[in-house]
């Protein structure tokens, strides 16, 4: 069976006549998933989990329900996660029991992992999809499929339990980026393209945190924005501590999204500096407690090293002038204002490059 003639997605609105591939979206999301998996030497995993997470869309009951779609008919939709990722759980059980839990990582590309007993053991999602006689047909289609496409064996996974679980959710993260990203070049090709300009998460973190505070301030008052502030609190110094593992349980309505994200970026904040030697281990100390601080010169260095980045000078893509990074945030500001009195026909936000 051929991919040629099978569709991963319906047209997008600016090109009503032009379906997304299957073949196509497969081997760009294997290929964007090895390359985000390489980083943490996984990257033959990455790889087959774009190869397997959307041969599911082969089944002819699948491809009727994209073209109801593309005619603005509403039917209801049919799952195609559970099949190639039960049909590379079964592929990977004959060779290593342990490994064929990467198949996960497929089972939840649109919903988000389960938990192993409930999904890669016998008995669980992967297993009863397989034991289905009625997948029969399609098992077999996925099998002509496959005839097709390169496959490769995934690098086995870690030993230890926490780093082979932390293994799974990055092959997790890589899959699902890679798959969005190309999902999003086909429907939005304007916005795909933005996303060749990158900014430095140690660059982020100063405008996230003048954000939160803006938005604790407005809060200020309510008893769950108090809890909210001690989370995020917690999370910033967490972030501070040498690298690892850390885990945050937070009830819905914690704010544990914007606490993970000032973690992971007042992190990156320290890691750059550390990267680049500006601020070594002595420079740290610790404390009975367990807490890690930095001492009075590291912490000097760094807001040394902060004001002198606001002083680079880059060209800014609206104005077309050369302007200080420290400068950035008033003249965004300003022309968000200009926007607002309706001077400006739409707001030019500022995309780093």
């Amino acid at each position: 069976m051929s991919l040629n003639y099978i569709y991963a997605h319906t047209p997008s609105r600016d090109a009503p006549h032009r379906w997304h591939m299957l073949e196509d979206h497969i081997l760009e999301t294997a290929k964007a998933a090895y390359a985000f998996a390489k980083a943490f030497g996984s990257e033959d995993a990455g790889f087959v989990l774009g190869i397997f997470h959307d041969l599911g869309k082969a089944n002819p009951a699948f491809q009727g329900y994209l073209k109801a779609c593309a005619q603005g008919e509403k039917i209801e939709s049919v799952p195609h996660a559970v099949c190639g990722a039960s049909y590379l759980w079964k592929i990977l059980l004959r060779q290593n029991s342990r490994d064929a839990s990467v198949a996960m990582c497929a089972l939840g590309h649109h919903g988000g992992l389960s938990a192993e007993h409930l999904a890669a053991t016998k008995g669980g999602k992967l297993d009863q999809w397989w034991s289905d006689v009625r997948n029969i047909q399609l098992k077999k289609r996925i099998q002509e499929a496959l005839q097709g496409l390169p496959v490769r064996a995934p690098e086995t996974l870690p030993e230890d339990d926490l780093r082979r679980e932390l293994r799974l959710w990055m092959l997790f993260s890589a899959l699902v980026d890679a798959d969005y990203l190309n999902t999003e070049k086909h429907f939005d090709q304007g916005r795909s393209a933005e996303r060749g300009y990158w900014t430095r998460p140690a660059d982020l973190w100063p405008v996230f945190r003048a954000d939160q505070l803006r938005t604790m301030w407005r809060g200020r008052g309510s008893g769950i924005n108090r809890i909210r502030k001690q989370i995020y609190f917690s999370c910033v110094r967490a972030g501070r501590q040498p690298p690892g593992v850390f885990r945050l349980t937070v009830p819905t309505g914690g704010g544990k999204t914007r606490s993970g994200l000032a973690f992971a970026l007042s992190h990156a904040a320290v890691l750059s500096m550390i990267n680049l030697q500006q601020v070594q281990d002595k420079g740290f100390k610790k404390m009975d407690s367990g807490a890690v601080i930095m001492d009075d010169d590291a912490r000097k260095t760094l807001l040394v090293t902060y004001q002198e980045r606001k002083q680079e000078e880059i060209t800014h893509p609206f104005l077309n002038e050369k302007i200080m990074i420290g400068m950035l945030f008033h003249i965004q500001s300003m022309l968000m204002a200009r926007y607002l009195r309706g001077d400006l026909d739409g707001y030019p936000p500022f995309i780093w490059k």
